[in-house]
């Protein structure tokens, strides 16, 4: 047998090292570090370019959204301005570094510069690189509320309402201070557990938070020492007694930590081997905590009246709210201020005794964890959603804010907030704020009826729309879901001539795509307007001109009447924003 040497391609012999490659063997050999480690980070430094190269990043992304026409600079401005729109505040702490980049930007340019918020892409970058997930959340429209700007229109409107209609109720006069307030005053402020909010009214106007501390005092104590010892002074149950009378239930104690004798041996508990002014000082660092550094006080009296007079105002109560809706994370931090069992614990306390001895009845209208105060202050907490901070000073007999309770009420008839209407056939007319319109536009575009009939047995609006104005409807028209757009028209009743941002039509779509079922399905309801206009005209004919121009506006002003609800809604794929937020025409859209 021949054993053959085969020399490989590119293979040197060796005789065939040149001087210069042996002495790179040598430099290489040498070296502290491995060749192996050099080798890796090589590798490493070439994947990193290459995805460099070939994705770009989330702040490049959010550049392009912003960026002047012709310029490489983008408008810092219009993001805040979108930021807004979305319920997120300039000073939330997680802002706070962005901020700080935008100010020293402005500074530093405003000499050579004549508008300070146009920044080149490198400083847009730095801005929002400290704060580009929770703007990128925003923009892809995945907070808890996705409609905040629908829902916060709803909210004005209760609060009105309440404002122009409860006038019931007198302020307390048993305490000088809070005897002083005026009966006028209303405020209402919410915060969502991404950090979305929103203040109408005397939001910003400081109070007392009296009876209210009981919840967060009861949390610190629990988180500190343990469910399990607290309980072991205090009970659970409802006292069906006057949430003042110092009274202990058939064990010797008191029934439990949200009225006035259970809150004293709360309180005893904070800290009890400090001296006073420290176990002061431990509270007020927990308060601020939950409260995401927004709280501001003063101390009165001993431990327990100190805690009952601390100074605050809805915008901070609404942050601490949220924190019991968060499991007892703050939403504007991202700090852990309460543990899961404690934050359990008190939200099951305040739901069955937060409302002194309207706590029953309240659980079964509203159906809500809350807890009131004699200052007119009240907290009510949505799990996993927000929380709500009240105040108006008039009381009702049994020391609840009565705008306070009037409020809620109406929220829960209007928002399927109670803690049951998540029931299966339970009222399908509440609002759910939380519900997404795309799920709806998806199954229009691939057909599923299916999912479409579900989401109408459960209430969803099937008018609503995307933000280029196209509903369900324009989209089951262009793709020639003719079962679909009989479906909507027949049993669903959506209007059948919304307008989308190019003003076209269902119809309209239907014709272009040529879809002639759609067609014929889309004219019936087109053809009915048309003989009943016509039949205005006929009634009109004896008359001048201006009724038939009458008729015309009539008919004009139906449309307006209806008009699609339109959502602060972004592309669902961020990675495909800065194609699909560009104004197109409906040919390139549904083609897409």
């Amino acid at each position: 047998m021949v054993m053959m040497k085969v020399k490989h391609y590119g293979q040197a012999g060796p005789d065939e090292h040149s001087e210069k490659t042996l002495a790179s063997i040598g430099e290489i050999l040498n070296r502290k570090a491995s060749v192996a480690q050099i080798l890796t980070k090589t590798a490493e430094g070439l994947r990193k370019s290459y995805e460099m190269s070939s994705e770009r990043s989330p702040a490049d992304l959010i550049f392009e959204l912003f960026k002047l026409p012709n310029r490489e600079e983008a408008s810092i401005s219009r993001l805040i301005k979108v930021l807004k729109s979305f319920g997120l505040r300039e000073k939330d702490p997680r802002f706070r570094a962005m901020m700080t980049k935008i100010k020293f930007f402005e500074e530093s340019d405003d000499e050579q510069s004549s508008n300070s918020n146009e920044l080149s892409r490198h400083q847009f970058k730095e801005c929002i690189n400290p704060a580009v997930t929770l703007i990128s959340q925003a923009l892809r429209n995945q907070l808890i509320i996705p409609c905040w700007h629908d829902f916060c229109a709803v909210i004005k409107t209760i609060f009105e309402e309440v404002r122009d209609t409860v006038n019931a109720g007198d302020v307390a006069t048993y305490i000088p201070q809070l005897a002083r307030q005026d009966p006028n005053r209303w405020g209402m402020s919410i915060c969502t557990i991404d950090g979305q909010r929103f203040s109408l009214g005397d939001a910003k106007d400081n109070f007392c938070i009296q009876s209210v501390s009981k919840a967060f005092n009861y949390s610190i104590v629990a988180s500190d020492l343990g469910a399990d010892y607290v309980h072991s002074f205090i009970g659970h149950e409802p006292s069906g007694r006057l949430f003042n009378e110092i009274c202990l239930d058939g064990n010797g104690k008191p029934h439990n930590p949200m009225i006035n004798a259970g809150a004293i041996i709360t309180s005893s508990l904070i800290k009890n081997g400090l001296n006073m002014a420290d176990r002061f000082d431990f509270v007020l660092n927990e308060y601020r905590k939950i409260a995401g550094g927004e709280h501001s006080l003063r101390e009165e009296l001993d431990l327990y009246f100190q805690l009952c007079s601390l100074e605050t105002n809805c915008d901070t109560l609404a942050v601490m709210a949220s924190t019991l809706a968060n499991g007892g994370v703050c939403p504007l931090t991202e700090e852990r201020c309460i543990s899961p069992q404690p934050c359990r614990d008190v939200l099951s306390l305040m739901y069955s005794c937060g409302m002194y001895d309207l706590s029953g009845k309240f659980a079964f209208q509203v159906g809500l964890p809350a807890k009131s105060g004699v200052s007119g202050a009240m907290i009510v907490v949505i799990p996993n959603l927000m929380g709500i901070a009240l105040w108006a000073p008039p009381l009702d007999k049994m020391g609840n804010s009565c705008k306070g309770v009037a409020f809620c009420r109406k929220l829960i008839e209007k928002f399927n907030f109670h803690n049951y209407d998540s029931l299966l056939h339970a009222d399908s007319h509440k609002i759910d704020p939380r519900r997404r319109v795309v799920g709806l536009l998806f199954a229009a575009k691939n057909g599923d009826i299916d999912v479409v009939k579900r989401l109408y047995m459960q209430g969803t609006d099937l008018d609503i729309a995307d933000y280029d104005g196209r509903t369900a409807l324009h989209i089951a028209a262009s793709e020639g879901h003719a079962h679909l757009v009989r479906f909507f028209l027949n049993v669903a009743k959506v209007y059948h001539e919304p307008r989308d941002r190019w003003g076209r039509t269902p119809l309209d779509d239907a014709k272009m795509f040529h879809h002639g079922d759609c067609v014929d399905l889309l004219m019936i309801p087109y053809m009915h307007d048309k003989m009943a206009r016509n039949t205005v005209v006929e009634e009109n004919e004896g008359g001048s001109d201006l009724s038939m121009s009458e008729s015309d506006d009539d008919s004009e002003m139906q449309v307006e009447q209806r008009p699609v609800v339109l959502f602060s809604q972004v592309a669902e794929k961020f990675d495909e924003w800065p194609k699909t937020l560009q104004p197109q025409s409906p040919e390139k859209q549904l083609n897409g």
